[in-house]
């Protein structure tokens, strides 16, 4: 009988320790944000399958999944997006439709990567504590499809791997390059254009800020 009853609780314990913990639920969030505020936050990923624009306050928070954003962020709009995984802005392409542009002011945390569809044009300067209008934070790389132009100021900030701008800096933009050990005194502004053929970016030689 001992032996039985043995033999019958480690049958529930192997039982109990196979059963899966239940994914995390996300969120989609059909078509356009626009002209109007939204406050998520999901267990798992956040999808916008069209832009934000108009003037929206848009907050997005992804405890353990990622964030994409099919469309645009444009229209002075003021988005910030906090991302266990990746967050993708403009992920349904690239092109004049997947772009950050029209005064907006973006700030982007993701224990992953960021990337960007096109450019970063024309967005409102030095909002942010850090002097910028735009700040990317990442914990394994940065990919900008298209340029950084309109005299904005930008902080792509990245713990490992590359920071990709595919495009020139341009009208005045510039750009603060650092790791995420480097304080923000360390994160020297640049308008140094990517790399020839790679489409790398580094800030100028000997900067504290210089990517690996």
């Amino acid at each position: 009988m001992r032996i039985m009853l043995s033999v019958l609780g480690a049958l529930v314990l192997v039982s109990l320790l196979s059963v899966k913990a239940p994914a995390a639920s996300g969120v989609v969030i059909t078509g356009n944000i626009d002209h109007t505020n939204r406050n998520q936050t999901a267990g798992g990923d956040i999808h916008v399958t069209g832009k934000i624009d108009g003037g929206s306050q848009v907050t997005l928070v992804s405890n353990s999944g990622s964030i994409i954003i099919d469309g645009k962020i444009d229209g002075g709009s003021h988005v910030t997006l906090k991302a266990a995984h990746d967050i993708r802005i403009g992920a349904g392409g690239r092109g004049g439709d997947y772009k950050i542009d029209g005064q907006s002011i973006v700030s982007a945390t993701a224990g992953g990567r960021i990337s960007l569809g096109d450019k970063i044009d024309g967005c409102t300067p030095q909002v942010f504590s850090n002097g910028t209008g735009v700040d990317f934070r990442a914990g394994t790389g940065i990919d900008i499809g298209g340029k950084i132009d309109g005299g904005v100021r930008v902080r792509l900030k990245t713990g490992i791997r590359k920071i990709h701008i595919h495009g020139k800096i341009d009208g005045g933009s510039r750009v603060a390059y650092c790791r995420a050990t480097d304080s923000p005194s360390t994160a020297a502004f640049s308008d140094a254009p990517a790399r020839p053929g790679t489409g790398e970016a580094r800030p100028p030689g000997g900067s504290a800020a210089m990517l690996p």
